[in-house]
Order: C-alpha cells, then structure tokens, then sequence
C-alpha cells in the first residue's frame, strides 16, 4: 500500500486557503504556522501527530503483506508461471477538517 501525504488546507470554514505543495516531509516545520488568509493555525501538534501515526500504522501493513503474500499460494502460481495481471489498486484522499471528523473519498 502506497501512502501520499502532502498540503495544507485552512481548517476554518470560511477560508479556502490550501498550499498542496507542503510535502509530509516538512510538516514538522509546519506546526502551528498561520494561514497567510485568515491567520488561523494550518497544522496543530495532534493533526501533525495523527498523520505520523498513520504513516507509521501503512509502514507496519507493508510490513506484514509483505510476509503474509508468501502465506498465499496464489503469489506462488504467479511467481513460478509469470501472471502478470495487475493487483487491484484503490486509491483513497484524507481530509482533516480540524475537527474530529476525518473524511475518507474513494478517488478514481
């Protein structure tokens, strides 16, 4: 599983500030910086600490799908005969909106 975190929205309702170039990198740096808008804080300790947990929850999965495809003898038939037919792929976009609701969209 793949994991993209990157930009910063203002969570504030009436703002529609966002800078979809912040990479997850330098959110660190990005704790308790003001929207250049309305000056409300883009990214708060928990927010930043929720999205190091998650990355750290999809590096664990990783981890495990990792060992657990050798438990499949479907990944066998495919290694020894050369299926090449693609893995499903479901791609997903999180939203924070600073409250406790976390939204979840399928992305196609």
């Amino acid at each position: 599983m793949e994991l993209n975190i990157s930009g910063l929205k203002c969570d504030t309702p009436h703002c529609n500030y966002r800078d979809d170039d912040v990479k997850f990198e330098d959110y660190e740096k990005s704790i308790g910086k003001k929207c250049p808008v309305c000056q409300s804080n883009l990214l708060t300790q928990k927010d930043y600490d929720d999205c190091v947990k998650m990355y750290n929850n999809i590096e664990k999965f990783n981890e495990i799908g990792e060992i657990l495809k050798w438990m499949n003898p479907f990944h066998y038939y495919r290694l020894l005969f050369g299926d090449k037919r693609k893995m499903s792929n479901l791609n997903v976009k999180y939203e924070n909106d600073g409250t406790q609701t976390r939204v979840i969209k399928k992305e196609d």
